[in-house]
């Protein structure tokens, strides 16, 4: 059974996963939907360099690419 649980989405682009697994949790959907940002108290941008950083670190962890 496919789960995704997701804090927030616009609906129309939660249509797709919608479809593509057996449930989908969003805790909002708001409409109109501009920006996730918007809808956090603090949402800092996270850099490339992190990211990276973060892959590389779960692909030790699992010994596999994430």
């Amino acid at each position: 059974m496919k789960r995704l649980a997701v804090p927030i989405g616009p609906p129309d682009m939660l249509a797709k996963p919608r479809q593509e697994c057996d449930e989908l949790v969003c805790l909002a959907e708001p409409a109109p939907f501009f920006a996730v940002g918007a809808h956090y108290g603090h949402f800092d941008q996270t850099s490339d360099e992190e990211v990276v950083r973060l892959l590389q670190q779960a692909r030790m962890s699992w010994g596999q690419d994430p």
